[in-house]
């Protein structure tokens, strides 16, 4: 018996030597085929069998909000069709749904992944949406980068430079976490993880934003 990773290059497995071949559990997906000799004669070669391995899928996904809009990324793997329960009695088919709330509320979403082989899996994350924003916030005003950001988040404005400016950053309950007055670079590693806005307030403009501390 010979085994192929693709179907061109084969090698013999060591032991295989009988009519019926049993492999160990696989764990990528191989071709298969027997070689029959007999004394002098040449070898007879088999048709090759493809054996796929369908790995089971592994649900995850990821989600950003703009108040009651919430846009979710589905992260899974070895998935081909997914059922999301957005917590409010609504749910959607689509891989990267975006989904709008009627209420302020926690909800709890879950994320079904499957395929046509293995057991489906679920992932989970309780989402906190509030329809009261933080006064004078609008996002998306401001560029920022990186965003999620982890230590540092940089600022650029889009209508010009800033003088004599200062920051406001309010997480998503529209409490106010930090000021101090206005740099570009601006060190956020001492927030928690989570969805904040920045308000940045110079003499002549008011610029807003949206960042993510993961």
């Amino acid at each position: 018996w010979q085994q192929s990773a693709d179907s061109s290059d084969w090698i013999n497995i060591s032991g295989a030597t009988s009519d019926t071949y049993t492999s160990d559990a696989l764990t990528s997906t191989l071709f298969y085929r027997a070689i029959l000799s007999l004394g002098s004669c040449p070898d007879a070669i088999s048709n090759s069998v493809k054996i796929n391995v369908i790995e089971s899928p592994e649900a995850d996904f990821f989600y950003s909000t703009n108040y009651q809009e919430v846009s979710f990324t589905n992260n899974s793997v070895n998935a081909t069709d997914y059922l999301w329960n957005f917590g409010d009695g609504n749910t959607s088919t689509n891989k990267n749904p975006i989904h709008t709330y009627s209420a302020s509320d926690t909800y709890t979403v879950m994320l079904t992944a499957s395929n046509s082989i293995c057991p489906n899996d679920n992932y989970s994350e309780n989402i906190l949406v509030i329809f009261v924003g933080i006064p004078g916030i609008e996002p998306n005003t401001i560029n920022i980068s990186p965003n999620p950001s982890e230590n540092f988040i940089l600022i650029t404005v889009k209508n010009g430079a800033l003088k004599n400016a200062k920051y406001q950053i309010y997480d998503i309950s529209g409490k106010k976490v930090t000021a101090g007055i206005f740099k570009n670079k601006i060190a956020v590693s001492e927030l928690y993880h989570g969805i904040y806005f920045i308000k940045i307030i110079s003499q002549d403009n008011v610029f807003t934003g949206k960042f993510i501390k993961k």
